[in-house]
């Protein structure tokens, strides 16, 4: 059985607060807490894998809107992204190691031979 969940949240920022109500449909049966603690994980994820494309691939200024433009492109980006994580000998950030990559070509090389992603 599907029943409505409802989540009150208060936040305060510099002495502003604001408050914001979600609805969510679920069939799960389980605590408020539990309930809370899954949905704070999932949109952490979200919004961390949104920054990270945003800041090391600029992805919000992208011009691709028609077709399956940006949903290919977002899907490269994403793979790109796994294959730039998985290299850990760079102690450089994500942007670094993309940089190094169209400057050096051996780097680009140990990237797309990578396997352990």
């Amino acid at each position: 059985m599907k029943s409505i969940v409802k989540i009150e949240s208060t936040k305060d920022v510099n002495e502003k607060i604001g408050q914001q109500t979600r609805y969510y449909i679920s069939s799960l049966t389980v605590d408020a807490a539990f309930f809370n603690e899954s949905i704070r994980k999932h949109w952490d994820i979200e919004n961390n894998l949104h920054w990270q494309l945003n800041v090391s691939f600029g992805e919000d200024y992208t011009r691709a809107r028609s077709g399956q433009d940006a949903e290919n492109l977002a899907l490269v980006r994403k793979m790109a992204l796994n294959i730039l994580k998985a290299e850990t000998s760079s102690k450089r950030s994500t942007k670094g190691k993309r940089l190094k990559a169209a400057w050096d070509n051996d780097y680009l090389l140990k990237l797309l031979t990578i396997h352990d992603f």
